[in-house]
């Protein structure tokens, strides 16, 4: 589920070294999504490794899980840092705590200007 993708610049022994630890941070994602009980749940998480960072995606049914998700590969071997871009979808819709496009917030930023709401 892992994608590799690191910008260093590759020498024989950085190549070798890259491969060893996509390897360990592999092993250790999924020793650890195994051995936990909602391990069904996180079957549309992905994972990125780049340079110190594991970067999470996809989607998750609840905030809980998301945080669960986090936490369980919070100190795998080789991760200094994990962003969180999972998505919580629930079965009435997308709840993202992520702003909208900017697109979409100057669209509603007009409707509220040519919108007056009174209250009686």
């Amino acid at each position: 589920m892992g994608d590799e993708k690191d910008s260093t610049p590759a020498t024989p022994n950085s190549l070798a070294d890259h491969g060893t630890t996509m390897v360990e941070i592999q092993r250790g994602v999924d020793e650890r999504i195994r051995g936990c009980p909602y391990a069904f749940q996180f079957n549309r998480v992905q994972w990125q490794y780049s340079r110190g960072t594991l970067t999470l995606s996809g989607y998750v049914a609840s905030f809980y899980l998301k945080q669960i998700h986090q936490t369980l590969l919070r100190d795998v071997n080789h991760v200094q840092q994990t962003v969180n871009e999972v998505d919580v979808a629930s079965a009435t819709g997308l709840s993202s705590e992520r702003a909208p496009p900017v697109e979409e917030r100057e669209r509603n930023s007009q409707l509220e200007e040519t919108h007056c709401f009174y209250r009686l």
